[in-house]
């Protein structure tokens, strides 16, 4: 089934049981980061829902990877993968001029929704997601990882940040 539209729904239900506590986040690698906050991604585009009910998907790599593969997907045509650690399952991206379609391997169902859209919710959702995983984790807005995905813009300035100019011709 195919859904059209440009409501996208994306936030985070953390479950913070489970997370190995540390006095200081500022110098830690990307694989303990991906240990900050783990729960379930709410994901819904244009009917479709995308979410996961695992109870351990990564907050951190869930906000690092969705905000570099928009960054990717926004400068050309083609498709980008998000994969979930620890399993095969994936969010599918496939860029059609100012449009993605977004499928999942574990969910069924397609949608259509603009790449605008698309990149605004999920550079807002991974600035989200470090606001709130950073609350008492000392340094972890310090870490470099976090820190250059916090610096980075909310939104693209213009169209021609995010289409390339021979695909707005």
């Amino acid at each position: 089934m195919l859904f059209h539209g440009n409501t996208i729904k994306l936030d985070f239900q953390f479950d913070w049981r489970h997370e190995k506590r540390r006095s200081d986040y500022r110098t830690i690698s990307l694989a303990e980061l991906y240990d900050c906050g783990k729960g379930d991604l709410r994901f819904a585009v244009a009917g479709c829902d995308f979410g996961t009910r695992w109870g351990w998907v990564s907050a951190i790599q869930c906000a690092l990877h969705l905000m570099e593969l928009t960054d990717d997907l926004a400068c050309s045509k083609g498709v980008q993968v998000f994969e979930f650690m620890e399993i095969t399952d994936v969010i599918r991206f496939e860029r059609l001029l100012r449009s993605v379609r977004v499928t999942a391997s574990y969910a069924p169902g397609e949608a259509i929704v603009p790449l605008w859209d698309l990149v605004i919710a999920i550079r807002k959702f991974s600035k989200r997601v470090v606001r709130v995983a950073s609350r008492d984790r000392n340094g972890l807005l310090e870490n470099p990882y976090i820190s250059k995905l916090m610096s980075a813009p909310t939104a693209p300035a213009r169209w021609s940040d995010v289409i390339p100019g021979e695909l707005v011709n």
